[in-house]
C-alpha cells in the first residue's frame, strides 16, 4: 500500500477524541478560555472576535473545520511583571547622639510571564484575517531604595557636651530588575480546502490585517529597570562622626529570548489511518434473453480503471450470477469484518412485479430476482467499518426509501475532506435513479470518466457523487441518480485512494 506522510509528527487529527463540538467566540465579542480546546468539529470565531488564552503553559486547538472572519485576535501573551516597592526613606535628625537609621532596600522586580506556547491543527473552510499574540510579559522594575536619616544632634549639658552627634544613615539599595518572559512558540498544522481562493501567508511579529493572513506574535517581553540607589544620611551636626555609606542600584537581568513559529500543511490523504482492508467488488449482469454486450464492456472498464489507478487490496468481479449466487456473494462481502472497507458495484436490469403485492427487485441472468429490500437488508446488518454501494439499474431509487438511510444531495459547502471522516464508520448508497425513474447506463459512463480524470490523492463516496451531479457537468436526460447514507454512521465516508 502507499503511504503518503510528512515526517513532521502527527498529522492527522486524532478523530477517535473528537466530541461533535461547536466552539464560537460571538461577533463583536471578547471571551477568555482556562482550557485547551481538542477534538472540536467546529471552530468559529466571527468578525471582530477575541480570544483570551489565560493561566495555561501551553494552549492546543484541534478542530476538524475553522470559520475565520474579519479582524479576529487570540490572544496568550504572558503577563507583565510587578514593580518592587521603594525602601524606606526616613526624614529629618535622628534623636541627639543617635546614629541616623538606615535607608531600606527596594524591593526586585518580578518577572514578566514567559508568551502560553500555542499548537493549532485544524483545516480552514474560510479565513479573513487573523492575530495571534503570544507574546512574553515586561519585567517589573526594580523599587529605588530608600534614603538615610541625618545623624542627631551634640547634646549639652550644663555646659558640657554630653554626647556627640550620631552617624548618618546608609542609603537603602536599589531592587533589582525583573526578568522578561520569553516569547512563546507557535505551531500551527493547517489544511486549505481546494476551492479556498487562496493560502494563508503567516507574517511574523506584525499584525497584517490583509484578508488570507494569519499574523504571528511572538516578541520577547521587555526586561524592567533596575532600582536606583537612597541617598546617604548625613553625619550629625558639630561632631567629627561619618555620613551614612552609599548603596548600589539593583541588578539588570539578561535579555529574554522571542519565540518560534512554525507551520506545516496537512497532506489530505488518510491512507495510515484506515483499518486494513479496502477491496472492490463489481457485479455485472448483462447476459439476459435479450443481451446488453455493451454493458459488459462498460463494467470491463471499470474493473480495469479501478485496478490500474486505485489502491484496493483485492477486486473481485462477478458477471452474470443467478439470484442465490449474488445473495451469496453480497452476504459475504458485506459481513467480513469490521476492519474492512468495501465498495461495491452492482448494474443489470431492476424490475417491477408482483406475486402478491408490488415489489421492486433486480433481475438475475438466469431470470431469478432478489428483492430490493432483502439487498437493503444485508447492507443494513453489514459489520463493515465503510461501504460504498453503487446501484446502476431501473428503480434503483426505491433503496433509499428504507428508514435506516437518509436521502440528501451534498454541496459544495457541505462535502468533508477526507481527513475529517478518517477511522470513521460510514455506509453509502449511490443509485442510478430516483424511485420508479428507469434509467440508461449514463451514470456507470460518468463514474469511468470522474474516477479516470480525478487528480486528487482521495476522494469520499460524497465527493464522488458530488462530481458525477452536483456540478451540472454531466447531463442526464432521463433519469436523477441519487445519495443516501446509513442515519447511524454519517460522520464517515468510504474512500477512493489513487495509487
Amino acid at each position: 500500500m502507499r503511504i503518503i506522510l510528512l515526517v513532521i509528527g502527527l498529522i492527522i487529527i486524532n478523530l477517535s477524541n473528537l466530541t461533535a463540538q461547536t466552539f464560537i467566540v460571538k461577533k463583536n465579542q471578547r471571551q477568555t478560555i482556562t482550557k485547551n480546546l481538542l477534538g472540536l468539529e467546529e471552530f468559529v470565531m466571527e468578525d471582530n472576535s477575541t480570544l483570551v488564552i489565560s493561566g495555561l503553559a501551553s494552549w492546543e486547538l484541534q478542530a476538524v473545520e475553522s470559520l475565520i472572519g474579519n479582524n479576529c485576535r487570540i490572544i496568550a501573551d504572558g503577563t507583565n511583571g510587578k514593580n518592587g516597592k521603594r525602601g524606606l526613606s526616613y526624614t529629618g535628625s535622628a534623636k541627639d547622639c543617635r546614629s541616623g537609621s538606615h535607608g531600606g532596600n527596594g524591593k526586585g522586580g518580578t518577572s514578566g510571564r514567559n508568551g502560553i506556547n500555542i499548537k493549532i491543527k485544524t483545516a480552514f473552510i474560510s479565513l479573513g484575517n487573523l492575530y495571534i499574540s503570544t507574546n512574553g510579559g515586561k519585567g517589573g522594575n526594580g523599587g529605588n531604595g530608600g534614603n538615610g536619616q541625618q545623624g542627631g544632634k551634640i547634646k549639652w549639658e550644663n555646659g558640657f557636651k554630653k554626647c556627640g552627634g550620631g552617624h548618618g544613615g546608609n542609603a537603602g539599595y536599589g531592587g533589582n530588575a525583573g526578568k522578561s518572559g520569553n516569547g512563546g512558540n507557535v505551531n500551527v498544522e493547517y489544511l486549505i480546502f481546494e476551492d479556498y481562493y487562496t493560502k494563508p501567508l503567516f507574517s511574523i511579529n506584525n499584525n497584517n490585517k490583509q484578508m488570507g493572513y494569519i499574523s504571528i506574535s511572538v516578541k520577547k517581553g521587555t526586561r524592567g529597570n533596575a532600582g536606583t540607589k537612597g541617598n546617604p544620611g548625613k553625619k550629625g551636626t558639630g561632631t567629627d562622626k561619618k555620613s551614612g555609606k552609599y548603596a548600589s542600584n539593583g541588578k539588570s537581568v539578561a535579555e529574554a529570548r522571542p519565540g518560534a513559529f512554525n507551520s506545516i500543511e496537512i497532506n489530505d490523504d488518510c491512507l495510515e489511518d484506515l483499518p486494513s482492508q479496502t477491496n472492490a467488488l463489481i457485479i455485472s449482469v448483462s447476459n439476459y434473453a435479450i443481451p446488453e454486450p455493451e454493458w459488459e464492456i462498460q463494467t470491463d472498464t471499470l474493473y480495469s480503471t479501478l485496478s490500474n489507478l486505485y489502491d484496493f487490496d483485492t477486486i473481485q468481479y462477478v458477471k452474470n450470477p443467478t439470484a442465490d449466487e449474488l445473495r451469496l456473494k453480497l452476504i459475504e462481502i458485506f459481513n467480513s469484518g469490521s476492519q474492512n472497507n468495501w465498495f461495491v458495484y452492482l448494474s443489470g436490469h431492476g424490475v417491477k412485479y408482483t406475486p402478491t403485492a408490488e415489489f421492486y427487485g433486480f433481475l438475475a441472468a438466469d431470470s431469478s430476482k432478489i428483492s430490493f429490500s432483502e439487498i437493503a437488508s444485508i447492507m443494513q446488518s453489514s459489520n463493515l467499518n465503510s461501504f460504498l454501494f453503487l446501484f446502476d439499474a431501473c428503480y434503483s431509487g426505491k433503496m433509499l426509501d428504507n428508514t435506516w438511510l437518509t436521502n440528501y444531495s451534498p454541496t459544495k459547502k457541505s462535502l468533508k475532506k477526507t481527513y475529517a471522516v478518517c477511522g470513521k464508520r460510514g455506509q453509502s448508497i449511490i443509485t442510478a435513479g430516483y424511485e420508479e425513474e428507469s434509467v440508461s447506463s449514463d451514470m456507470t459512463k460518468y463514474l469511468i470518466i470522474e474516477l479516470k480524470e480525478n487528480k486528487s490523492l482521495t476522494i469520499t463516496s460524497e465527493t464522488l457523487f458530488f462530481r458525477l451531479v452536483g456540478e451540472d457537468k454531466h447531463v442526464y436526460p432521463t433519469q436523477r441518480p441519487s445519495f443516501g447514507k446509513a442515519k447511524r454512521f454519517r460522520s464517515g465516508d468510504f474512500i477512493f485512494h489513487l495509487k
